[in-house]
């Protein structure tokens, strides 16, 4: 027997088992001055992703958590 682990892709950030942990640090981040691909690499790294990317965070996905409650 093997075992297989598999990221589905989700409609939002919000359905993602650590969505409101990664807003929140995407938030923090940003509130910081960090630039969105940077943010997303530092996620990343923290073991977050984005809703339609198994394997890392994309600075779209920051962009526009960044933007919803309008941090510029």
């Amino acid at each position: 027997m093997t075992e297989l682990e598999v990221k589905m892709r989700v409609s939002s950030v919000a359905n993602l088992t650590r969505g409101t942990e990664m807003r929140g640090r995407l938030l923090d981040l940003a509130r910081a001055g960090v630039p969105d691909d940077e943010a997303a690499t530092v996620l990343t790294s923290e073991g977050h992703r984005s809703p339609n990317c198994a394997d890392k965070v994309l600075p779209i996905t920051v962009q526009r958590i960044r933007l919803a409650p309008g941090l510029r």
